[in-house]
């Protein structure tokens, strides 16, 4: 069971983790606007996210896994 306050710190980070991952889609598909900026490093997240909830960093790396992303 995870806490009140560390579901609160986690979507937090998911949330930031997902506007940098779609970001970073822009930045790599070269969308006009986004072509000459540098992608954003997502590992940080993942290890903030390990650090509040082993449990929810694992679950998110085995969505990822099955995805092909990881």
């Amino acid at each position: 069971r995870i806490s009140r306050a560390d579901r609160g710190a986690a979507d937090d980070i998911l949330e930031s983790l997902a506007m940098t991952t779609a970001r970073n889609s822009l930045v790599l598909m070269q969308v006009p606007g986004w072509e000459t900026r540098v992608t954003i490093e997502e590992a940080s997240f993942m290890r903030e996210l390990q650090a509040v909830s082993p449990d929810i960093a694992r679950a998110l790396a085995d969505r990822f896994a099955v995805t092909g992303r990881c």
